[in-house]
């Protein structure tokens, strides 16, 4: 991917919203665009949800084949994916 699109639908879901807890987040995307091996994400958080100080990890689905996620800062996420076939 050589743009900037906006993805059309980007949801993420707390696995407990319990106050305070230590939390999974399924993050959910659809690209107006088609992704490919090596394409990355990035994503700000809100400064009210505290990112691990550890490295934090993610699992891929669907026709993901890996992902690899990545602290930005403090509030920022890099996710780098490959793909079942490419893409």
């Amino acid at each position: 991917m050589d743009s900037n699109p906006t993805l059309p639908t980007f949801t993420v879901t707390p696995a407990s919203v319990i106050n305070g807890a230590t939390n999974a987040y399924e993050i959910s995307i659809i690209s107006s665009i088609v992704l490919i091996d090596d394409d990355y994400l990035t994503f700000t958080i809100p400064s009210t949800v505290k990112l691990a100080s550890t490295a934090i990890t993610c699992s891929a689905v669907s026709n993901v084949l890996s992902v690899t996620c990545s602290k930005i800062g403090t509030t920022g996420v890099k996710v780098s994916m490959k793909f079942t076939g490419g893409e």
